[in-house]
């Protein structure tokens, strides 16, 4: 019986995983109804404990769209900039190509062009939508195997840095409309120098934080145990432990930034709820035989 109600419990709490993907009332009701059924099989509070924990982070990150539907101003700043970009991308590029198929030039290499510009475009929509959802996050798995560098937040900046040279070529050299080429293309490439600018300035904080933590975890090699957390039977850490973490180390991060650490780290996008694996921290954390110094790029 006792390997039974283990087994339920740990399904529970996969349950609840999936459900990271839900609208934020869907996860408030499967929260309700989960007590419920671990308060009627009288189940440890474990699993409980951590299934509630997801939920809330579930309706942490809901808050932030209905924030934006209310017009205020939601806490992801950089996703929001990265997406518009990716949207004026895209824009420039349908612009282009509606020109081009108006004038039937579609044997050129300026078709060619605009074709690229879009597939890139569509590409950025698809990395950078803001929202977590179950195909937008298999179309972000297809895309960083073949583009990982767009994982890192610098490999974005410099992404918008090339296609905002795109987009200006689009609209300008073919006469479409030269305030447009300047005005779009000129948000894209400051969106893309601002991010090269702080992937180079987090990246150089990321590895003083890295050596801190080597240090510490030489000093105390149960430094990590205290900031991991299971999450259905994998450890690893939250954006809130790896800030907390942070902290005591004397080189904080903000928690959107860690959503991007995290990223850089993986070698993959987020899906659902942040989350680093013990596996990914060991990796960094590793160093080579005679390594003296690492760099991460942020």
């Amino acid at each position: 019986m006792r390997d039974f109600s283990k087994s339920l419990e740990l399904l529970l709490v996969n349950c609840v995983i999936r459900l990271e993907d839900s609208s934020s009332a869907v996860a408030s009701a499967a929260g309700r109804c989960l007590r419920h059924l671990v308060a009627a099989l009288r189940m440890p509070e474990g699993a409980a404990a951590e299934a509630a924990e997801l939920l809330q982070r579930r309706e942490i990150e809901q808050t932030g769209f209905e924030q934006l539907k209310r017009g205020q101003v939601p806490d992801f700043k950089w996703k929001i900039l990265f997406f518009s970009s990716a949207a004026v991308v895209m824009a420039s590029a349908v612009v282009a190509d509606l020109d081009l198929i108006k004038n039937f030039d579609l044997l050129t290499l300026d078709f060619i062009h605009e074709v690229y510009v879009t597939v890139f475009g569509l590409i950025m929509v698809v990395l950078d939508f803001p929202r977590a959802e179950q195909r937008t996050d298999a179309l972000r798995r297809a895309a960083t195997k073949y583009f990982r560098f767009l994982t890192l937040f610098t490999g974005r900046g410099i992404a918008y840095i090339f296609l905002a040279t795109m987009c200006f070529s689009a609209l300008w050299d073919n006469n479409i409309n030269s305030f447009l080429a300047i005005i779009l293309s000129g948000y894209v490439f400051v969106v893309g120098v601002v991010c090269v600018y702080v992937g180079v300035k987090e990246s150089m904080k990321l590895n003083r934080l890295r050596s801190s933590l080597i240090s510490s975890i030489g000093d105390n090699p149960n430094f990590l145990a205290q900031y991991l957390t299971n999450r259905g039977g994998i450890s690893g850490m939250y954006v809130e432990k790896f800030s907390e973490m942070s902290k005591v180390l004397n080189v904080p991060f903000d928690e959107e930034t860690i959503c991007f650490v995290f990223d850089s780290l993986r070698g993959s996008l987020s899906e659902g709820t942040p989350f680093l694996g013990f596996d990914d921290i060991s990796r960094w954390t590793a160093q080579a035989p005679g390594e003296q110094t690492g760099f991460t790029v942020f």
